[in-house]
């Protein structure tokens, strides 16, 4: 039996700064006998600022939206310290782990590539419309100050459940 490999892109959204790239990776794998399919949104800095990426569930505005933004800094996730507390206060960072959804946050230099992957994503909904981007300018002069660098993903991709 063959394993037959399919890449498709999808589409690609570009506003300018930021372009997202989706391609469908899907295989069949002869040892757990199952389909397996991977997404991934590529995300694109086309400018010459750096840029900010992050994934958020809720619904919320725009993305690049000042007010999506302040959600996702302020809003206190149960039983878990809000992002801007994190990066106003002097925190001590012990093996810090970001978290989707809450506390992840992966700075995008100008022309550099970050990848979002969903294993076997199942969700009606695009995962597109849960990533966000915001300058860096725009962050600074929301706190006031700039990321504190620990706070920062610093891989190339990461893997979404």
């Amino acid at each position: 039996m063959k394993t037959i490999f399919l890449l498709l892109p999808l589409f690609i959204l570009q506003t300018g700064a930021i372009s997202i790239q989706k391609n469908v990776i899907e295989y069949f794998d002869k040892c757990s006998g199952s389909n397996i399919r991977l997404e991934e949104y590529s995300i694109t800095n086309n400018s010459a600022e750096a840029y900010y990426t992050w994934v958020y569930y809720d619904d919320i505005v725009l993305q690049g939206n000042a007010a999506g933004l302040k959600q996702y800094l302020f809003k206190s996730p149960k039983d878990a310290i809000n992002l801007a507390t994190l990066l106003f206060d002097n925190v001590v960072f012990v093996d810090f782990k970001p978290t989707i959804g809450i506390n992840f946050l992966k700075r995008l230099l100008p022309n550099e590539r970050f990848v979002y992957v969903l294993y076997n994503h199942e969700d009606k909904e695009p995962f597109d419309k849960y990533i966000y981007y915001v300058s860096e300018s725009e962050l600074n002069n929301l706190i006031g100050s700039i990321v504190n660098k620990q706070l920062l993903y610093d891989n190339s991709y990461i893997v979404v459940p």
